[in-house]
C-alpha cells in the first residue's frame, strides 16, 4: 500500500500560484505559551471532529495576520494518523484562507477525525470557519 495520493499529482492544487504553497510561520502558532494564551482565553467551537479554540490577536503589529495552531493528542491515534490529520488541516488552511485576520485559532483534533474522510474534514472545518467569520 502506498504513500500516493491527490498531493503527488501534478496539478493537484490548481486554485494556488507556484510558490504559495508553504505554511509560513507567519501564519502559525509556534510555541507552546501562544498555545495556551488561545486555549485560556478564546471562544470554543465543537464541530464533529475537531474543536476550535479562537481569541483575538494582541500585538502591535498592524496589519496582524490570522495565525493557527493544530494539535492531536495520542487519544487521536499513532504518529501516522496525528500526521495525516495535520497534514489534513494544514492543506485545507493553506487553500481556504480560512484564519481571519487578527484572530489567533488552535484547532484540537479528535479521534473521530482518524476514521473520516477527506471531504467530511472539509464539511467541518467550513462549519468552524463560518462560525469563526461570525465572532
Amino acid at each position: 500500500m502506498g504513500m500516493g495520493g491527490a498531493g503527488n499529482t501534478p496539478g493537484a492544487i490548481p486554485e494556488l500560484p507556484p510558490g504559495s504553497q508553504g505554511f509560513p510561520k507567519a501564519m502559525r502558532l509556534l510555541r507552546r505559551s501562544e498555545f495556551l494564551a488561545v486555549q485560556e482565553t478564546g471562544k470554543k467551537f465543537h464541530g464533529r471532529h475537531f474543536l476550535a479554540v479562537a481569541a483575538p490577536r494582541t500585538s502591535s503589529e498592524c496589519p496582524l495576520p490570522g495565525r493557527v495552531g493544530i494539535t492531536a493528542s495520542k487519544k487521536v491515534g499513532g504518529a501516522v494518523e496525528r500526521n495525516r490529520i495535520k497534514r489534513l488541516l494544514r492543506e485545507y488552511v493553506r487553500r481556504h484562507a480560512w484564519v481571519p485576520h487578527g484572530t489567533d485559532v488552535v484547532i484540537v483534533a479528535r479521534r473521530s477525525a482518524v476514521e473520516v474522510g477527506h471531504d467530511e474534514i472539509a464539511a467541518d472545518l467550513a462549519r468552524i470557519g463560518r462560525w469563526l467569520a461570525s465572532c
